[in-house]
């Protein structure tokens, strides 16, 4: 049922705000919050009156009393807005009433019964009526005892309608006296599997857990979303399609590190379908510039409209994911169909390789920090590298570290910050840490005052042993504190999405802008120069 909610001003608790504050006693607000008590407080008269009344007894007093109005359907607005007096006073109700959802193939006629209680000391005889044609009464009139009960039934044929909802009302009144019960039922359309497949970039069925949307462009059937692994059927009535998943690739350490956005928007489905999403077909999004950037977080958008929905999904690849793919599709013949890419591109912030007695490319990241931000290496440094075990108090005593660069191996599940601490005290110039297991590690430590940075348990572990081998390890790192120039892009495809997703950023394509940010100088009025980036 339905009760008062929009714009009540009821009593307010002392010390509370919520709603909108009257004065000190009263405030305002809207919703169930202020519906529901008048429900309660309904419920609450109808108990006093009627003592002997079960639970039951007074919920359907309440509902069976309700008034109903002829704007909301069934499924809007129940039995009606709460009448109060009328539950109080008028002594018969009656039993709700409730059909559910047949099937396509449902074809047998469905039965069941309306129970009237009268709780008066005198019979009532009630002229039955329904609203709903579809809700055939075997009975126009039911005389109800005193103190007794009587039963009509209400009989609905599915076979004999076509899919949707149906909702009515069917009233039984006398001099005095009105029972309203709330009829409707929804017959299904003739439904079709639509079965989904997910393979990943390796060929073999997605194992990650890839988030997908599903769409009806009529609105047929719900707009969905979740996650799927490497499939599922979906049980839907014809209509057209759109259907899009992000399929990731995880690392040992359950981390995405590439995503490959791949879809259909135009499925037609009016008998089983199936449908492979193939990661193996998605191109690789590639920004380039003039100079050698990368980006730092990623954000790709379907959406998709219809005469019956328009909707979308946009996701966001986190700063540790190395590459975003996507899947080009045909062009679609009907509605709006509309492709995404946006990132920001930045000056490389860290690269280091192994220089001595090995040379190859050492992937690094610095970690997060809880207060503030990371230490970050500003040019060119050459180092050396010195395993500094576990980075216990242990490890590090009479260890030479200072200046370079402590090489640090952290349990699983462990943070580097006891470690980090110690390299510090030992007066090392740089921590590289690495989690004893595979995979890339995100780590945050709680603040740092020298440069910390990851490796992933693979490139950690080589690292380790090139180390204890006993050879002398230097290490070449460049870095850029804070880049000089910031790459802000969003390409929009629509109808289809492209083959070519090579993207040359440079002066005919992108605007360029040169801010300038300034700060307060400690105890100065004035505001001095800090930094200055392009866009």
């Amino acid at each position: 049922m339905t009760a008062p909610g929009a714009a009540i001003t009821a009593a307010r608790a002392a010390g509370t705000t919520m709603g909108t504050p009257v004065d000190e006693y009263y405030t305002t607000s809207s919703g169930t919050s202020m519906a529901t008590p008048h429900v309660a407080g309904a419920a609450a008269l109808v108990a006093q009156a009627h003592p002997d009344w079960t639970g039951q007894q007074i919920k359907q007093a309440l509902a069976s009393t309700a008034k109903t109005n002829t704007v909301n359907s069934v499924f809007e607005q129940g039995d009606g807005r709460v009448d109060a007096v009328r539950a109080v006073q008028q002594g018969v109700f009656a039993t709700p009433l409730s059909f559910g959802k047949y099937k396509a193939s449902d074809t047998e006629a469905d039965g069941k019964d309306i129970t009237y209680t009268n709780s008066t000391d005198k019979a009532v005889e009630l002229k039955i009526s329904s609203s709903l044609p579809d809700a055939a009464l075997n009975a126009d009139t039911v005389t109800v005892p005193a103190k007794g009960t009587a039963t009509i039934g209400v009989t609905v044929d599915p076979a004999e309608e076509k899919a949707g909802r149906y909702t009515g009302h069917i009233t039984a009144g006398a001099d005095g006296v009105q029972v309203t019960t709330a009829v409707g039922f929804e017959k299904l359309a003739k439904t079709y599997d639509l079965k989904v497949s997910l393979v990943g970039r390796d060929g073999k069925p997605s194992a990650s857990a890839s988030i997908y949307m599903l769409q009806e462009l009529n609105g047929a059937y719900p707009d969905t979303y979740g996650y799927i692994g490497k499939g599922y059927t979906f049980k839907v009535p014809a209509g057209t399609y759109n259907l899009a998943s992000w399929i990731s690739t995880m690392d040992a350490a359950g981390l995405e590190v590439d995503t490959s956005v791949v879809g259909d928007p135009e499925i037609k489905v009016d008998k089983n379908t199936e449908v492979v999403l193939d990661a193996r077909k998605a191109v690789e999004i590639k920004p380039k510039t003039k100079e050698d950037s990368e980006f730092q977080g990623f954000l790709t958008n379907w959406h998709r409209e219809g005469p019956g929905s328009a909707w979308g999904i946009t996701y966001s690849q986190g700063w540790w994911t190395d590459h975003v793919y996507v899947s080009p599709t045909e062009k679609v013949t009907e509605g709006m169909f509309e492709f995404s890419s946006k990132f920001r591109l930045y000056a490389k912030e860290l690269t280091a390789s192994v220089t001595s007695s090995e040379k190859y490319a050492l992937p690094l990241d610095y970690a997060q920090t809880s207060s503030g931000f990371p230490v970050k290496i500003n040019g060119d440094r050459t180092v050396r590298a010195v395993d500094a075990g576990s980075g216990t108090v242990a490890d590090f005593a009479g260890l030479d570290v200072k200046g370079k660069v402590a090489v640090v191996r952290v349990g699983a599940g462990a943070t580097a910050d006891e470690a980090l601490a110690n390299a510090t005290a030992a007066g090392a110039g740089y921590v590289l840490a690495y989690h004893e297991t595979p995979g890339y590690w995100i780590s945050w430590v709680d603040s740092a005052t020298i440069p910390l940075m990851t490796a992933t348990g693979e490139d950690g572990a080589k690292l380790g042993a090139l180390l204890k081998s006993g050879k002398k390890v230097k290490l070449k790192l460049h870095g850029t504190a804070v880049s000089p120039y910031v790459y802000s892009v969003m390409f929009p495809q629509t109808g289809a999405v492209s083959a070519d997703q090579t993207y040359n950023l440079n002066s005919s394509n992108t605007v360029k802008q040169t801010v300038r940010y300034a700060t307060r100088a400690p105890k100065s009025p004035r505001t001095r120069p800090r930094g200055k980036s392009q866009g």
